[in-house]
């Protein structure tokens, strides 16, 4: 009997311990947010919504959500293709990625860029920090018509598609038709050159710059123009209707002759910037020109303010 009830407590305490693992609830994440769903505003501004996540354990739930560019303005690019896929999972970037976060299944997004392409996916995150598997990307471009607040970058060809059906007449913003880095291209086959530019005809009034063939000066001291456009080649550049630049007007390195293609220009409030060109004719800035808005150099032909009042406009 006495043996019998030494092992008694011993035989109490194993009994509450198996309960004790019987009853421990692991906690498991959410489900994967599906179904986005992505509307442009008038004023550019980008609603996103999705399906709202499922928790067994009723946790509260937080949305990150993954925004990233699928055209890069950075010469660090990594896996470019995988987050401009439509319905593959987004691998998350280690850079130019946008990350925000919401309690609710909707979120309206103000800082991108206009008239660029975006891939966005959602996790969902319970107060445990459990995760959610990362959503399907959902593609969508940033476009606008009329009046358009914001920059527009314009690299290759692809850029150029995203303005067929949206008109613009006025940019508060700056036009920058910059191409590809030779040296560093887009690495997934994705580079396009630009040969018809024809679809921005109608822009009338650009309330920044006109900036076309930036180069970069690299850390060696070397100037590399971007190439992969050919003015030259192209019956309409899309300047045509331009008659107003409040900003500059800035060319670098670039074939062709997109000031042909600037005949209706009648005001530049800023500089005027032409360098490292094949231009010899500048006839058709003549009435622009004054002694003091204009800077060309390192170029085919360089005329002074001197030339411009001679009528010497061309060699």
């Amino acid at each position: 009997m006495k043996k019998i009830i030494q092992k008694f407590p011993i035989a109490i305490f194993m009994i509450l311990l198996v309960s004790c693992e019987e009853d421990e609830v692991i906690n498991s994440p959410p489900s994967t947010p599906a179904n986005i769903i992505v509307s442009i505003e008038n004023n550019m501004n980008v609603k996103i919504e999705w399906d709202s996540s499922s928790d067994i354990n009723n946790d509260n739930i937080l949305y990150r959500v993954f925004i990233a560019p699928c055209f890069y303005d950075t010469l660090s690019i990594s896996d470019v293709i995988w987050y401009c896929k439509a319905n593959e999972e987004l691998i998350i970037p280690t850079n130019d990625v946008i990350i925000k976060e919401t309690n609710d299944n909707t979120i309206t997004v103000t800082d991108l860029e206009v008239f660029n392409r975006y891939s966005v996916s959602v996790m969902a995150i319970d107060n445990f920090d459990n995760e959610s598997d990362i959503s399907k990307a959902r593609i969508f471009n940033t476009v606008g018509s009329g009046t358009v607040v914001g920059d527009i970058k314009i690299r290759d060809q692809i850029h150029i598609s995203l303005f067929e059906n949206h008109q613009i007449d006025i940019l508060e913003g700056n036009l920058m038709i910059l191409g590809n880095h030779p040296v560093h291209p887009n690495p997934d086959g994705r580079k396009e050159s630009i040969t018809d530019m024809s679809v921005l005809r109608g822009i009338k009034e650009i309330k920044g710059d006109l900036i076309i063939g930036e180069y970069l000066d690299l850390d060696f001291g070397y100037l590399y123009p971007y190439d992969n456009f050919d003015f030259g080649n192209q019956d309409e550049l899309g300047f045509e209707d331009i008659e107003k630049i409040d900003g500059n007007l800035e060319i670098y390195a670039s074939n062709g002759d997109p000031l042909k293609a600037l005949k209706n220009l009648k005001e530049v409030g800023g500089q005027i910037i032409i360098k490292q060109t094949s231009y010899t004719d500048y006839c058709s800035l003549s009435d622009l020109i004054t002694e003091n808005n204009f800077e060309i150099s390192e170029n085919l032909y360089n005329p002074t303010f001197a030339d411009f009042q001679a009528g010497d406009c061309s060699n």
